[in-house]
């Protein structure tokens, strides 16, 4: 997937009709809100009328019935944004968008914000874009501590991260010490210890997105399987 910053910064880029977004729903609301509703010159402005946002738990069937009627409506101006955050769309919604999305109104944009693209149909993938928000990485210095510390040290570490249950924290976090791993992992050539740790991450970051096991057992178990190095 491109990163959220391709949709506004290559050179040539039209804006495609739709687009799903994985990251999280409050930067990235505040980047489009930025793009499109606050004055510069790049010419993606649009009249305030004309921007609309949304944020429910759960996008079902009534909300795409709302969305495609809504969509059908004349604009103010030659450009319009619907910006839908959801921490999931059922598959009925999804069904039920399959028409608006292919055929949407002329100069109609939308951008889904969800925590992850994995519940999304195949069908819905192929009628977007899908694209990544850039989220921020733990730094080179904190996964470096986190890595040379005891078991103690990191429990410690990680305390704040349960406590707040802060997915996308965690998420930055296990990218950081991912990055981390693999400088190593090339510098000192392929290695059982740096290979096995990077799969663990990586397993933890695939269950970040679903209910189970807990931010907690993740993160506990980072702390346990990752060599001290």
């Amino acid at each position: 997937m491109d990163s959220l910053k391709d949709i506004f910064t290559k050179k040539g880029a039209t804006l495609h009709h739709a687009y799903i977004i994985e990251g999280d729903k409050e930067r990235v609301r505040s980047l489009l809100a930025h793009t499109f509703k606050e004055s510069h010159d790049d010419g993606h402005v649009v009249h305030s009328a004309d921007y609309s946002e949304r944020e429910v738990s759960t996008f079902g069937i009534d909300e795409a019935k709302e969305l495609r009627e809504r969509q059908s409506r004349s604009a103010v101006g030659l450009r319009r944004v619907f910006v839908i955050c959801a921490e999931r769309f059922t598959h009925e919604a999804q069904n039920a968008l399959l028409k608006t999305l292919e055929e949407p109104a002329a100069g109609t944009h939308f951008f889904f914000v969800v925590p992850s693209v994995a519940g999304i149909l195949p069908t819905v993938r192929s009628r977007v874009v899908c694209v990544r928000e850039d989220a921020p990485h733990a730094t080179d210095t904190q996964a470096r501590e986190f890595l040379a510390a005891s078991y103690d040290e990191r429990t410690a570490h990680i305390a704040e991260m349960i406590e707040g249950k802060n997915r996308e924290h965690a998420r930055a976090f296990l990218s950081g010490l991912a990055e981390v791993l693999r400088a190593r992992y090339r510098s000192s050539g392929a290695t059982d210890a740096y290979g096995s740790s990077l799969r663990a991450i990586e397993r933890c970051r695939r269950h970040l997105d679903g209910r189970a096991p807990s931010l907690k057992m993740l993160l506990e178990y980072v702390s346990l399987v990752l060599p001290r190095c």
